[in-house]
C-alpha cells in the first residue's frame, strides 16, 4: 500500500537561487522541501518563469510560520536592495533578449537582401 502525500505551494519565485535558499531554510528546520520549475526560470520573453517550492500539506502552516519568522529578521532595506537587485538583474537579461532578437533580425534581412541581389 502507497501512502499518498499531497504537496502545496509554500512560495513562487523568479529565479531558482531564491528557491534554493527558501527551500535549504525549510529543510534546515527539518520540513521537507522540494523545488520545482526551476528549469524555466530563465525563459523571460514575454512569460516569465516561475520557480515554486512546495512542502507536504501537513507541514505548510508550519513552513509558513518558519518563513514568516525569517522574512522578519531581515531588516526592511535588505529587503528593499535585495528587489532593486532583481530588477537590475531582470533588465539586464530583458536587454539581452532584446539585444540577439534584434541582432537576429539583422542577419535575416542580410541574407534576404543577399538573396535577392545574387540571383
Amino acid at each position: 500500500m502507497q501512502i499518498r502525500h499531497d504537496t502545496v505551494t509554500i512560495s513562487s519565485f523568479h529565479d531558482d537561487f531564491s528557491a534554493h535558499v527558501c527551500s535549504n531554510s525549510l529543510i534546515e528546520h527539518g520540513i521537507p522541501a522540494t523545488v520545482v520549475g526551476e528549469f524555466t526560470s530563465d525563459f523571460r520573453v514575454g512569460s516569465p518563469g516561475r520557480v515554486d517550492v512546495l512542502v507536504d500539506s501537513q507541514s505548510a502552516v508550519l513552513a509558513q510560520k518558519l518563513l514568516a519568522d525569517v522574512i522578519a529578521d531581515r531588516k526592511p532595506s535588505e529587503r528593499e536592495s535585495d528587489t532593486l537587485e532583481n530588477e537590475a538583474v531582470f533588465s539586464k537579461k530583458r536587454r539581452m533578449v532584446w539585444t540577439i532578437l534584434s541582432l537576429n533580425a539583422v542577419g535575416v534581412l542580410c541574407y534576404v537582401v543577399y538573396a535577392l541581389f545574387s540571383s
